[in-house]
């Protein structure tokens, strides 16, 4: 009867503490909070306690008071998330509003095996909740803090592939733009350099907030404007036509214990009722026409994910990434890296992950496994 015990009590394995991070200080808050609500109902209750936590937009945190265990459903995951979609000041039971200051001594206290970051732009996407975490000893999925911070940087992460002789959109930049700019000169070097049409980006936010094509001097007047609303730093790319591919790389341990990276098949983006991949085609349904594999032949379907995993090891990425590029002329354009791509129903990264076989509660184990792998080993590809 003893063995019998021993022998049952063996398989017992403990779940792994989970906090999963989302919405955050930047504009897309929305969409991170998307993210984190589908990955919250995606892990799988019988490995994971789950603790739902949001960054709101004023830089406070709602921290639950407890871990949601194994006899969780998804609908005891919604007032969760209706509470953090609803920006309320009213206290919460069972909620604590932590300000920023406290965060490290409230999850000190919760001491989650790992955090699931899910946060996109800037104070989470860009190295600043990375260098945050490391300096309280969190271990925490995704990229480290010099990859994140420069992948979310387009003008240096540009100029860092250019250097090294990868193919980049013709650019020009300015850096530290005053809160009412003379754009004159910065119009004249973009009309000397490639004219138009342009495409008009803030330098470090994502899902092409605060961008826009511009068509003539008028346009890019008011899309540098725009920009600038977003951020102080302005890129300017001459408008690629092509076609439009993505395609991400996750990392897997082995049976053996080593890193592998998983190239997933590249996805090509086919935007129906705008000028480019903007905001509401990324998130809206039936805006745009995504196909995986990319509808591309073989050869380039290699190219596309040799460069992809490249571009992967150059930043220093870890966990998971996801490249966008623009084909042109059988050549390779490198737009940017993404180092917490969307986990949205419709995100790009788990359509890829799809096409490889690989279903999301999978690809969350992953990306959660190599965090714990990474800190359990030592070899820490945070950095």
């Amino acid at each position: 009867m003893a063995s019998q015990t021993t022998k049952t009590t063996s398989r017992i394995v403990r779940r792994i503490k989970v906090a999963l991070v989302c919405g955050g200080t930047s504009p897309e808050h929305e969409v991170s909070l998307s993210s984190g609500e589908t990955s919250a109902k995606a892990l799988d209750p019988d490995k994971y306690d789950l603790l739902p936590i949001c960054i709101r937009k004023e830089g406070d945190w709602l921290i639950p008071e407890a871990y949601l265990g194994n006899t969780r459903t998804p609908e005891d995951i919604d007032p969760y998330f209706a509470i953090f979609k609803s920006g309320s000041d009213k206290p919460v039971d069972g909620i604590e509003r932590v300000p920023v200051e406290g965060v490290l001594q409230s999850l000190k206290i919760l001491n989650p095996d790992v955090i699931l970051l899910l946060l996109h732009g800037k104070g989470g996407e860009d190295g600043i909740l990375q260098g945050f975490l490391e300096f309280g000893g969190f271990c925490y999925t995704g990229p480290g803090v010099l990859a994140s911070a420069l992948a979310m940087d387009k003008i240096r992460c540009l100029r860092l592939l250019a250097s090294m002789n990868y193919l980049v959109p013709p650019y020009v930049f300015q850096l530290e733009i005053p809160s009412e700019p003379d754009f004159s000169d910065f119009i004249k070097a973009v009309e000397k350099k490639f004219g138009y049409p342009c495409f008009v980006k803030p330098a470090r936010i994502g899902s092409s907030v605060g961008m826009s094509v511009a068509h003539d001097r008028k346009e890019l007047h008011e899309a540098l404007h725009l920009a600038r609303r977003y951020d102080s730093q302005i890129l300017v790319e001459e408008f690629l036509k092509g076609v439009e591919v993505t395609c991400g790389v996750i990392d897997r341990i082995d049976r053996n214990g080593a890193t592998e990276h998983l190239v997933l098949p590249p996805t090509e983006i086919a935007v129906k009722k705008a000028a480019f991949f903007d905001y509401d085609s990324k998130y809206t349904p039936g805006m745009t026409d995504e196909f995986t594999p990319a509808r591309l032949p073989r050869n380039m379907l290699d190219r596309i994910g040799e460069t992809a995993e490249i571009i992967y090891k150059l930043i220093g990425c870890s966990g998971m990434s996801r490249m966008d590029m623009i084909l042109r002329d059988d050549k390779i354009y490198i737009l940017e890296c993404n180092t917490i791509p969307g986990m949205t129903p419709i995100s790009l990264l788990p359509q890829g992950a799809a096409a490889a076989g690989i279903h999301f509660p999978r690809l969350l184990d992953y990306i959660i496994q190599f965090a714990l792998h990474t800190r359990k080993t030592g070899f820490h590809t945070h950095f």
